[in-house]
């Protein structure tokens, strides 16, 4: 008997990686849609997904992640640190300030999010 070891979850291995795959929110990703238009374009916005579990936010921002030439990083409100955070942040002031790839991050469990972390988000990168 053969036994695989997957390190990846199930749902990262069976995450659909463009938007034929991705089923549901037409309004918000269909054939005339400003999301999809803008994904075709590697013009994504900053926006915040926001919905219940399993509604489709992550697998959405990892299509967005594989249809563009951004940079992607994913870190949780919850587990990760203002260290983290900081360090995340000025990697993507880097990128702006040398006129490199667009940065997307993707931050999940953000109403977990506490407090101490907020203002930062807030700040000019002057103030950090």
């Amino acid at each position: 008997m053969v036994t695989a070891v997957f390190t990846t979850p199930l749902a990262d291995r069976m995450r659909p990686a463009t938007l034929e795959g991705f089923f549901g929110q037409e309004e918000l990703v269909g054939e005339k849609s400003f999301l999809r238009e803008a994904i075709q374009a590697d013009n994504v916005p900053s926006m915040i997904l926001w919905g219940p579990p399993g509604s489709g936010k992550t697998t959405l921002a990892y299509i967005i992640s594989q249809q563009t030439h951004a940079e992607f990083v994913q870190i949780s409100a919850v587990s990760s640190g203002l260290k983290d955070l900081r360090e995340i942040l000025v990697k993507a002031e880097v990128n702006r300030d040398q006129g490199k790839k667009q940065f997307y991050l993707l931050m999940k469990f953000i109403a977990g999010i506490k407090l101490s972390k907020m203002p930062y988000f807030l700040m000019s990168r002057k103030a950090r």
